[in-house]
């Protein structure tokens, strides 16, 4: 029997606290319906349930198997050595909230356990919720930025200019913005996605020819053999690629430490050494849960820093008074350390 609520604290708000195991609780079964337990348990009740259903109306738990119509042989969960006593007294509680993903509850006699008590199954079936995902960041190749660009963005903000005063700041600031991304998506060229520099053109066609042989699909050993050695000749490919790309980068850092081109140099470094960090669009609330919808996080970061940089009303400041007699003249030992 469970007397401590430390391990369903443990649990996070958003979580789902499931409890199983053997109670000692006979809950029994009433007509009375409550939000602890259904009207559909076994037998009477014992000197223990008051304990348990205390227990389960502190943490807002409900009990599973006493909600749903079952023949006896399927609400017993524990058999007397003698064959003669069969009682209810495991139990599957989980919070309240989540009460209506419960689908059937019920246990297994013919399952073989090896044990005295039956095995008790639950049917849990979870709703999630649809995230939506974030529309893409527009990605534009700069290197194709041209006159026509500047061309356009003067002619648009030249009409912008000749609208009247009525306009507030704001509105103009979502006009000029709209102006940029409209003239940008217009104008200049969407960044390509581009495989590894380092990758060969031989390499790369190999591995198109392994990607036709897998969809062609793997009927036979024979297949399959030339489907393994395509995949070690792209091995090879690789490593050798890999190698010689490595080279060419350590010769031109080279000649960056030679011509004493320090920018170049730190870069071919930094280019060797990077390691892939992945990007967290994610951040927590002050309860714990986890946002990933952008406008959510947006409004969790402005909440965050102005709460970081809130005046603090209580806080007393108080002025440091500088003394207002004339300092000692130096001497001449200072003088003469000083002119050394």
């Amino acid at each position: 029997m469970i007397h401590t609520t430390s391990p369903v604290a443990w649990v996070t708000k958003g979580g789902v606290k499931v409890i199983i195991g053997d109670h000692n609780a006979k809950v029994g079964k009433t007509d009375l319906k409550n939000d602890i337990c259904g009207k559909f348990g076994l037998g009477d009740i014992n000197e223990k349930v008051e304990d348990f259903i205390e227990f389960c109306s502190t943490n807002n738990l409900v009990i599973a198997n006493t909600l749903f119509r079952h023949h006896p042989r399927h609400l017993y969960t524990w058999i007397s050595p003698d064959k003669r006593t069969r009682n209810q007294i495991d139990y599957i509680v989980l919070n309240h909230k989540w009460k209506s993903c419960i689908k059937n509850a019920r246990t297994k006699p013919n399952a073989d356990c090896n044990s005295d008590h039956q095995l008790l199954t639950i049917d849990f079936q979870i709703r999630l919720k649809k995230m939506e995902r974030p529309t893409p960041p527009l990605k534009l190749d700069y290197k194709t930025l041209d006159n026509n660009y500047r061309i356009a963005v003067a002619n648009k903000f030249e009409l912008l200019n000749q609208c009247d005063d009525s306009k507030t700041p704001n509105e103009l600031w979502e006009e000029g913005e709209e102006i940029l991304l409209i003239t940008a998506k217009e104008t200049i060229a969407k960044k390509k996605k581009t495989n590894s520099p380092w990758i060969s053109e031989e390499t790369i066609s190999e591995i198109e020819t392994r990607r036709r042989l897998k969809s062609k699909g793997i009927n036979n050993p024979a297949e399959e053999v030339i489907y393994k050695n395509q995949n070690a000749k792209i091995q090879r490919l690789l490593r050798r690629d890999k190698e010689k790309y490595l080279n060419e980068q350590c010769e031109r850092i080279e000649n960056c430490y030679i011509n004493k081109t320090i920018k170049e140099l730190y870069q071919g470094v930094r280019n060797i050494t990077r390691k892939f960090k992945p990007k967290i669009d994610t951040i927590k609330t002050e309860d714990g849960l986890v946002l990933c919808d952008g406008k959510e996080v947006k409004d969790r970061w402005r909440q965050y820093c102005s709460n970081l940089y809130k005046k603090n009303e209580d806080l007393t400041i108080t002025p440091t008074r500088l003394n207002d007699s004339d300092e000692p003249p130096p001497l001449r030992d200072e003088v003469r350390k000083a002119i050394r």
